[in-house]
């Protein structure tokens, strides 16, 4: 059995030479010692990975424009890493939040922040 290799320039060159040439892909593969189809998938991907435009919105919505993330989404990003990095085997085998992020932990958050929070204090006439 052959060992699956990665292309090198030379041989991806080769091919599309010898196709250029009209040699039949399943010939090429011959020739190259690959898999048949190996050739024929190297090129139709190497071609649509190399000319598709990459868009973060759809077409619909205006075209390919690209978004540069904030700062605080940086952040958010990070902690929630450092989140996922905490939880137990059990957790990560059923696909649970990281903790502090789940429905539960945001509603506690909010109910902390409620009780703890001093009240605001009412402004008086002279204070304004």
């Amino acid at each position: 059995m052959r060992q699956k290799r990665l292309w090198t320039a030379n041989e991806i060159t080769h091919a599309q030479a010898m196709l250029a040439a009209g040699t039949k892909y399943r010939d090429v593969d011959r020739a190259l010692d690959r898999y048949i189809g190996a050739t024929w998938q190297k090129l139709h991907r190497t071609r649509r990975h190399t000319f598709r435009k990459l868009r973060s919105v759809p077409n619909h919505m205006g075209g390919a424009r690209y978004v540069r993330p904030s700062a605080e989404q940086l952040a958010d990003r990070d902690r929630r890493n450092v989140a996922l990095d905490r939880r137990t085997q059990t957790q990560e085998f059923c696909g649970d939040p990281a903790p502090g992020f789940s429905a539960l932990d945001r509603a506690n958050e909010a109910r902390l922040r409620a009780i703890f929070l001093p009240p605001c204090l009412p402004q008086r006439n002279g204070d304004r």
